[in-house]
């Protein structure tokens, strides 16, 4: 028999309700379709929304995981985990966000836009830092913070034991846009849709 380690992370009230909301859709031995459920579910969300002011600050949340996570850096050899992963997604920032219809667009907390297009023959992504992005530290977010995630995860720094290099390993530069709020992001070879690297 297996034993489960729950560990035990103060988190606020968000992040409960969002880890609730995310654990309520799972379940085991599914048998196809609720003859009974209204029809309507088939067209929305399957979530009991709540407006952000229905929620009381304060809590714990105990997060089952299958093992001790050893590294809490997900970039890193020894962080990349499933584990680690779930954890992730319910507590860190990303650059997108995910509508209840599967429509991804940039969350403009961090980015007022992303933008591609081909300059000189080559696929180029501009990253418009929204200006009130900030640190924890209070140091606003600019273009060099771009550039060193891709430093890092490109995969020529071999200091850096990085879990993959995907798409990193396409970049061929960052550098500074208009200000030090933009971030221009140049590629050896064209990419998909798929513009937001600078979250992972």
């Amino acid at each position: 028999m297996s034993r489960r380690t729950l560990t035990r992370f103060a988190v606020p009230a968000t992040l409960v309700t969002a880890c609730a909301l995310i654990a309520s859709g799972c379940s085991s031995g599914d048998s196809g379709p609720n003859a009974s459920a209204p029809s309507s579910f088939k067209t929305v969300a399957q979530i009991n929304a709540h407006p952000v002011s229905d929620l009381k600050q304060g809590g714990n949340l105990n997060y089952p995981i299958s093992q001790v996570v050893a590294n809490y850096n997900y970039d890193d050899v020894n962080g990349a985990s499933v584990d680690l992963n779930n954890i992730y997604e319910a507590s860190m920032p990303t650059p997108e966000k995910a509508d209840a219809d599967g429509s991804v667009h940039t969350d403009t907390d961090y980015f007022t836009s992303i933008d591609s297009a081909t300059v000189n023959g080559k696929f180029t992504v501009t990253y418009n830092i929204n200006p009130k992005a900030k640190w924890s530290n209070g140091r606003p977010i600019d273009w060099t913070d771009l550039k060193a995630n891709w430093n890092a995860q490109n995969g020529k720094d071999t200091t850096y034991e990085i879990a993959a290099s995907n798409g990193y390993d396409q970049i061929e530069s960052v550098v500074r846009g208009t200000n030090d709020q933009q971030a221009v992001v140049t590629y050896t070879k064209p990419r998909s849709t798929d513009l937001y690297l600078s979250g992972g």
